[in-house]
């Protein structure tokens, strides 16, 4: 793989995860692994560095997408035996491991949902900020399965990403409204909660999160509206913030009056300490299991 297509890889990788979210995009890479395994053609030799390739420069996103990353190691982990099989051993086997990582990533994050779904209460106000699946499941399981009441407000962000979440919630009957992210400040009166998702956790408890979440966080903290951060434990990583790689766009800007370069990251870093409550598959995260998990 040439650098120009790592690059490549790179921005697909970044486009989908910001209009799917970290969750939906490791459940599309796995899948595609699996018929890339199908579809490959070379000797049984050869199988084994074509994976790790592209799974070296999967792992070398920016950002990281964690979830994934650790759905590999568990995939390499449980396929050292199987790299010397017959080709075609090799290939089921893969299909089988991968098709098993994707069960069990999905199970995880429905879990997180059984148990978000516990905190809405009739009349909650609930900010959502580029909602991720599994905020997404919370609002529509609430409504669907507990017959909770509540009102959403939606801030605009990305220009596929909100418009698929005003869908859901027109689909499901939920009522809501869209603004734009900068407009949240007229509209705090009447909301009590925000939802958010998350690509990563890290060590050292900060969260790789859409870009704008650390400003409307601390509008919403400032203005007492309480923070509910959902994410399972295959989005907790084992390195610090620094490492995430952070996708960072130089960008020449010229007016009729000056030429400036404007400088953008593709996601925020949030302190943990703007998140009021960490829901996971097991629940509610205190600060001791949380310490536990990123340590």
């Amino acid at each position: 793989m040439n650098q120009v297509e790592k690059d490549n890889l790179d921005k697909l990788f970044l486009y989908h995860g910001n209009v799917l979210g970290a969750a939906r995009t490791t459940v599309m890479a796995l899948k595609s692994l699996i018929g890339a395994f199908a579809e490959l053609e070379c000797s049984q030799e050869d199988i084994y560095e074509r994976y790790t390739e592209l799974a070296a420069a999967i792992k070398g996103t920016q950002p990281q997408i964690t979830p994934l990353n650790h759905m590999l190691e568990q995939f390499e982990e449980e396929m050292k035996p199987c790299w010397s099989k017959e080709k075609q051993d090799i290939k089921e086997t893969a299909a089988k491991i991968l098709n098993d990582k994707v069960k069990l990533f999905q199970s995880r994050a429905e879990r997180v949902v059984r148990h978000g779904i516990q905190i809405i209460e009739e009349r909650d106000g609930i900010v959502v900020h580029s909602a991720s699946s599994m905020v997404t499941n919370v609002l529509i399981q609430a409504k669907e399965v507990l017959l909770k009441n509540f009102s959403v407000i939606v801030l605009q962000l990305d220009p596929v990403r909100t418009p698929q979440v005003a869908l859901s919630l027109k689909q499901h009957d939920i009522p809501h409204i869209v603004i734009p992210a900068f407009n949240l400040d007229h509209y705090v009166n009447k909301a009590n909660k925000i939802l958010l998702g998350g690509v990563s956790v890290t060590r050292d408890l900060k969260v790789v999160a859409p870009v704008g979440t650390s400003t409307t966080l601390s509008l919403c903290r400032h203005n007492g509206i309480k923070s509910y951060l959902f994410a399972n434990s295959f989005h907790f990583s084992h390195g610090l913030a620094e490492a995430q790689r952070i996708y960072r766009a130089d960008q020449k800007i010229a007016s009729s009056r000056t030429t400036y370069k404007l400088t953008t990251h593709s996601h925020d870093l949030v302190d943990m300490e703007l998140i009021d409550v960490l829901i996971d598959e097991d629940g509610v995260v205190d600060s001791e299991r949380l310490k536990a998990i990123t340590g």
